[in-house]
């Protein structure tokens, strides 16, 4: 029984391009920890969870929970995020948390938004080609529409100065989009991984999955 001790949590975001791990005690961010490269979640992710625990001093039994983005985004990363996050909480003593990732990049940009006067927040994230997943929230991130995968064109047809574009690919569609608005990493999980933690929005380890909203399509070498 853990008694007058901080709430712990470690996030992991392994959605999109940055390997990113953080941990928080009672809605505090303590570190994060991020590398800024493709393709290396399968031999860096695991490395950067056992790395950030142990230089802040963190046993799993200091562990009161585990986030992991959930989705949309690299089905590669996605796996590997899953499956070290599970991991960690085989045992049942470790909460598991899947975080909506279009959702928790909502979250973090909703004050932001209200300062911008706009009713609506649009989470972008690149797909493929001249694709990108979205999905509308309103300011209280009520869900607006289902995840839906939108060409450069659409986006920019269907969405006026009603909505903020936000996510890591919002500057694809507005090369003006503030900084702040493009930001996916640890610390974005976190936020909404703390509103779920204190609602009790667990899921069994041995049932959770990736939401990937579309079909995985293996990438084919043609012959030289």
């Amino acid at each position: 029984m853990k008694v007058n001790r901080k709430t712990t949590i470690l996030s992991i975001e392994s959605s999109s391009y940055v390997c990113s791990v953080s941990v928080s005690a009672d809605d505090l961010m303590i570190a994060e920890y991020n590398i800024y490269e493709r393709n290396v979640h399968d031999r860096l992710l695991a490395n950067l969870v056992k790395r950030i625990l142990e230089d802040n001093e963190i046993g799993m039994d200091d562990l009161d929970a585990v986030a992991v983005s959930s989705g949309p985004g690299s089905f590669t990363g996605l796996r590997i995020g899953f499956a070290i996050a599970k991991g960690l909480c085989y045992d049942g003593q470790i909460k598991f948390l899947k975080v909506p990732t279009l959702k928790a990049i909502a979250k973090e940009q909703s004050e932001f938004a209200l300062f911008t006067s706009r009713n609506f927040i649009v989470s972008v994230i690149h797909s493929t080609e001249n694709k990108y997943f979205t999905q509308i929230f309103d300011l209280r991130l009520d869900e607006q529409s289902e995840v839906e995968i939108l060409t450069l064109e659409s986006i920019n047809h269907r969405f006026d100065n009603n909505y903020l574009i936000v996510g890591p690919a919002a500057k694809e569609i507005n090369p003006e989009t503030p900084e702040i608005c493009t930001k996916l990493s640890a610390s974005t999980i976190n936020k909404l991984a703390e509103t779920y933690y204190k609602n009790s929005a667990f899921t069994e380890p041995s049932e959770a999955s990736p939401d990937y909203f579309q079909k995985f399509k293996p990438t084919v070498e043609k012959d030289k």
